[in-house]
């Protein structure tokens, strides 16, 4: 008797899952269904702008099955390649708001809208002052 081998999804699996592949997917199996995350879908399909208002609608219906979440956005996503890109956390920001929160002796939450009021030249000032991201 043959073993199956489950395929383990992950965000962009189930992007071309639905878009590309079409594929119908087993949401009783706990694999899928514990690593579907509505939300962070939700989010995914959203940065392309021509499905910001689908996304938008979809993120209004939060008590939607995973399965139905998934084959509403596999009827209604047309089937082709679709580049969906997602924005990731930069780290430049990440030192700036440590040498911010650093130098005015504030949480980081803080910092992070300290680093928006602040001009580019102060950031600067700010992150050479601390030395970071250079060797010592």
């Amino acid at each position: 008797m043959e073993e199956v081998i489950i395929k383990e999804y992950k965000l962009f699996d189930f992007l071309k899952a639905m878009t590309q592949g079409k594929e119908n997917l087993d949401f009783t199996n706990t694999s899928i269904k514990s690593n579907y995350s509505p939300y962070i879908i939700d989010k995914a399909v959203s940065m392309v702008n021509i499905f910001l208002p689908v996304a938008n609608g979809m993120n209004k219906c939060k008590n939607l099955p995973k399965a139905t979440h998934y084959e509403f956005y596999k009827s209604v996503l047309p089937k082709k390649n679709i580049q969906f890109k997602f924005i990731k956390k930069s780290k430049e920001n990440d030192i700036a708001i440590e040498c911010i929160a650093n130098y005015y002796e504030i949480s980081i939450r803080e910092a992070k809208s300290y680093l928006f009021m602040l001009s580019e030249d102060q950031v600067n000032q700010i992150v050479a002052k601390y030395n970071y991201g250079k060797g010592k």
